[in-house]
């Protein structure tokens, strides 16, 4: 009769271990689940955030050029034609171009 009660008891007691295991795993997976969603959303921003770096620095590799027909006037320049170089690199070629635009 003893050895009946121990056999109830362990069945019991294993019936126990058996739901408290089903639930630990359940939590086990939920936890993978959670980490490998978390994973996943961190790579999404790390894309995002390598998409918006690429995207504003891009310009910066670009050139933009304008092409103007500038006529080259003494009068304008202020200097004449049998100026040196010290008088033609102190021209105003700004108020040159300013007048082309």
């Amino acid at each position: 009769m003893q050895k009946n009660i121990l056999s109830q008891d362990n069945y019991k007691n294993t019936e126990k271990v058996r739901a408290g295991l089903k639930k630990r795993y359940a939590r086990e997976k939920r936890f993978r689940f959670y980490g490998f969603i978390s994973i996943l959303i961190s790579f999404l921003f790390l894309l995002i955030l390598v998409v918006n770096i690429t995207g504003k620095g891009l310009p910066a590799f670009q050139q933009t050029y304008v092409k103007l027909d500038i006529k080259i006037d003494s009068q304008v320049l202020g200097v004449d034609k049998d100026s040196d170089k010290e008088a033609l690199f102190s021209a105003n070629y700004g108020k040159l171009i300013k007048g082309t635009l």
